[in-house]
């Protein structure tokens, strides 16, 4: 299992409906010991955001990566680093940002989240680490 893990975010599918600045806080606080990378990406699935996370993985010696964005199911085969580094998603798009919906359909304005939704990101951040860790 992982011992060194790099948790990214991907900008493009979270919005602003998460402080995503505040989770990468968090995980310095909570995880650095496990999680010494932190970083969020305007789109992590461009040859831009993969070129960054194989650095880091080769720079810090990560042996995880925990994607925060889309649904596992897209770009499933954009994110393989090779066989040492394993490679986690969470689905904090449509299981975080999109369980607080107006009535009509709409997300709500960052400003108009409830402040529950910062647990959530939260709660399902540690469950995809401890995933990778165990």
């Amino acid at each position: 299992m992982p011992t060194k893990i790099g948790v990214y975010f991907d900008k493009s599918y979270i919005g602003e409906q998460v402080d995503l600045d505040a989770l990468t806080e968090y995980i310095g606080n909570r995880w650095s010991a496990e999680c010494p990378v932190a970083k969020v990406h305007p789109l992590l699935s461009a040859d831009e955001g993969q070129a960054m996370i194989q650095a880091d993985i080769s720079e810090n010696e990560l042996d995880g990566v925990l994607i925060c964005g889309a649904s596992p199911r897209v770009d499933w085969n954009f994110f393989n680093f090779g066989p040492d580094v394993m490679v986690e998603r969470m689905n904090m798009r449509e299981q975080v940002v999109m369980g607080f919906m107006n009535p009509d359909g709409t997300i709500p304005a960052a400003d108009e989240q409830p402040s529950e939704l910062q647990i959530i990101a939260k709660d399902y951040l540690n469950m995809g680490i401890t995933k990778l860790t165990k």
